[in-house]
């Protein structure tokens, strides 16, 4: 029996052969690293099926590098396949960058538009904590057969009266716990596709 020969590798492996830098949590790394080393490799994911007004090259990388940099976190050292080569090159390995731009291509018109939502939500979440009102009072002395009512020459006495509320800390705080209760985090959600789509399914012992 002939015995096919396998050598595992890592993410953290994979970047390491093309040349990627991943350095979580060092205030060195920007938060473009994905796509800047992308596109020093004249590549970049191409993502059909959204508004392009709305979604341009400059929101789509924010989102591509948001999803990696998860992604990369918490699967820097989990297996993506296996080369039978014994070592590591450029050429082995770029088809591991490939897969990994085509899951992105898959799922990002997907979670792109759910993401900026979110993003709008959670901006917003304070909005509901606080009300006001506005009001104009205008007395005004035109003449019955004409004139222009609206005309401030005619306003003999104008007021305007302002009013506003917010919650006590303990209702802000019931407030934000309703939002997240039904708030559920996109990024993480489109990480745990990625990851079904690109890990290998069984992890092996390292």
């Amino acid at each position: 029996m002939t015995w096919n020969k396998r050598n595992y590798i890592t993410l953290g492996e994979v970047y390491s052969t093309l040349g990627f830098v991943f350095s979580p949590h060092s205030s060195t790394m920007t938060t473009s690293w994905f796509t800047t080393q992308l596109t020093s490799m004249y590549l970049k994911p191409y993502i059909y099926g959204l508004d392009s007004t709305r979604f341009t090259s400059s929101v789509i990388n924010a989102c591509v590098d948001e999803l990696m940099t998860i992604v990369s976190d918490r699967h820097i050292n989990n297996y993506v396949g296996y080369i039978k080569e014994d070592t590591l090159s450029l050429q082995n390995t770029i088809p591991f960058l490939q897969k990994i731009l085509n899951v992105i291509e898959l799922t990002a018109p997907k979670y792109m538009p759910m993401l900026k939502e979110s993003e709008v939500a959670t901006a917003n979440l304070l909005k509901g904590a606080t009300s006001s009102s506005h009001s104009d009072t205008r007395f005004n002395d035109t003449p019955q057969d004409g004139g222009d009512f609206n005309n401030d020459s005619h306003a003999t006495n104008v007021s305007h009266t302002e009013s506003g509320a917010e919650m006590e800390p303990e209702s802000m705080i019931d407030h934000i716990k309703k939002v997240f209760d039904n708030f559920d985090s996109v990024i993480l959600m489109w990480s745990n596709e990625f990851n079904k789509l690109f890990f290998l399914e069984d992890q092996l012992d390292g």
